[in-house]
């Protein structure tokens, strides 16, 4: 499950990775990964070369990640924080479409990943027509969204996180 990974911090400075990565995925995922050992250090990584991320992404998706991480708000802003400043193109789709799914898309420039995160499986796909039909299936369901400045909405909910905070002490 971890060669996604590794494989997004072995590419090349500018490089796009395309992604539908559905609520119910990351739920699996979470529950595996990390934060400092795994999630934090992909983030920087991709900040560093930078890589491109053009994601589709159910609307709760960022906020089901600060309440995962509801325990520790610290860690809540750290985590939103670790979006900043990424090269991304975010297309949120209604919460009707991926919002239950249990695995995700990640293409890279050479290989494609359908990832099951709950029941550990990870398919790789390095054929070329079939990367192609997949990288259309992802830009049909980017036609289906709206398009979201990641900065700006990042950083919205770091403003709510902190007026929440504000309001508790």
């Amino acid at each position: 499950m971890y060669r996604v990974w590794k494989e997004l911090q072995k590419l090349a400075p500018n490089s796009r990775v395309y992604g539908i990565q559905p609520t119910g995925a990351m739920r699996y995922a979470l529950k595996r990964l990390d934060w400092q050992e795994k999630i934090a250090p992909l983030q920087e990584n991709i900040l560093k070369k930078p890589i491109i991320i053009d994601g589709v992404l159910p609307e709760d998706y960022y906020p089901f990640f600060v309440q995962h991480y509801s325990y520790d708000k610290k860690l809540q802003r750290k985590m939103l924080e670790s979006f900043l400043g990424r090269g991304t193109d975010m297309t949120f789709m209604s919460d009707q479409y991926f919002k239950d799914a249990e695995s995700e898309l990640i293409i890279l420039p050479n290989v494609a990943y359908l990832s099951d995160w709950k029941n550990e499986v990870s398919i790789e796909i390095r054929n070329p027509a079939m990367l192609l039909f997949l990288k259309e299936l992802y830009d049909l369901a980017k036609g289906y969204g709206r398009k979201v400045n990641q900065e700006e909405y990042i950083k919205g909910l770091i403003t709510k996180l902190d007026s929440q905070k504000s309001a508790s002490q």
